[in-house]
Order: structure tokens, then C-alpha cells, then sequence
């Protein structure tokens, strides 16, 4: 979990603006927090795209949302989510040899042992794995969920810096905003 938190000078600023309306201050805060909420997924896709293929759209659609209000001055993004079938990575060989998976973006697709793909019967073509030594039962494999990509600390520390700069920013704009609403 990363803490994203409003530069003191900033909050110190806010109160002597907004000392003769002090709720203006919160609903400021608010504003900022949930317009960080939205752009926050999109730097999250990016960074994860970096190091993993995988649609951005797909990471955007792990993400849940709590939003922040004037009494509640928090707000937070969660990811949750299953492991991701190995047909949503990239893969390739198999004629001579072990399949190979290429998850991360760097690097070379790697081997993975067991694996085939065939067409089946019920219309499923993809990769399979035998469980035991017997034909059947089969199992699909999988790669990493999203949850675990974006948790990652390469990817993690990426995009917290990037929110706490943009929260910030944001902060002071929705403050000027109010008081020259108010103030003309």
C-alpha cells in the first residue's frame, strides 16, 4: 500500500486563503483527492506496460475506486483480480521442442515444460498442461494477476512519486479556484 500525502506548505497556505471559509478547505482537498483517483489508473497502466505485456484495458478494469468527500478526506484504488491465462501473454514455438511464454517485455520468451496447444473438441485452441502422468485431466496454465504486477515495487514506486506531485499540484489549484470564487 502507498500513502500519498498534501505538502504542509500547501495545507498552510490553504488555511490562511481560506480562513474566513474553512469548509472550502476540505471540499478543496476532496476535489483533488478524486480527481487524482481518475488519473492515477491511467499512470498505473503505463508503468505496468513497461514491464509486462499486457492490455492497458485490462489493468484499468482490476481497479476499484473509493472516493474521498468533505468529511472523509481519503481516498483509495484497489486492485483485485485472478491470475491472467497464459493466451493473454505472448506465445510461440512448440513445432520442435517446449512452448515458450513471454510475459515481461524485456528478455527472451522462456520454456515452460509440459505445455502444448491443439485444438479440442468442446472449441478451445490454446495452451494446455497435462496434471499427472495420464492424458487427462488437463488445466489451463496462468501468468501473474494484475494485482501482483501492480504491486510490484519497481512498478509501485514509479507511479506513487508521480500521484503525490500530481495530488499536490491539484491541491493548489482547486484552492485558487475556490478563493477566487469566493473573492472574486
Amino acid at each position: 500500500m502507498i500513502t500519498i500525502s498534501f505538502d504542509q506548505k500547501r495545507i498552510e497556505r490553504a488555511k490562511t486563503m481560506l480562513a474566513l471559509a474553512p469548509k472550502e478547505a476540505d471540499r478543496a482537498a476532496a476535489a483533488a483527492i478524486n480527481r487524482t483517483l481518475t488519473h492515477v489508473p491511467k499512470e498505473m497502466a503505463k508503468t505496468v506496460r513497461e514491464k509486462y505485456i499486457v492490455r492497458a484495458g485490462s489493468v484499468k478494469k482490476s481497479l476499484r475506486k473509493n472516493r474521498a468527500s468533505a468529511g472523509k478526506l481519503a481516498g483509495e484504488i484497489i486492485s483485485t483480480g485472478k491470475t491472467m491465462p497464459l493466451t493473454s501473454f505472448k506465445i510461440g514455438g512448440g513445432r520442435r521442442g517446449p512452448m515458450r511464454v513471454k510475459v515481461l517485455r524485456r528478455g527472451s520468451p522462456k520454456p515452460v515444460k509440459g505445455l502444448f496447444a491443439r485444438p479440442f473438441p468442446k472449441g478451445y485452441v490454446g495452451p494446455m498442461k497435462r496434471v499427472g502422468g495420464a492424458r487427462y485431466p488437463l488445466k489451463t496454465p496462468a501468468g501473474p494477476s494484475i494485482p501482483q504486477m501492480v504491486g510490484n515495487e519497481e512498478i509501485f514506486s514509479k507511479w506513487g512519486d508521480e500521484a503525490e506531485e500530481f495530488l499536490n499540484k491539484r491541491f493548489t489549484h482547486e484552492i485558487d479556484f475556490r478563493f477566487s470564487k469566493l473573492f472574486g
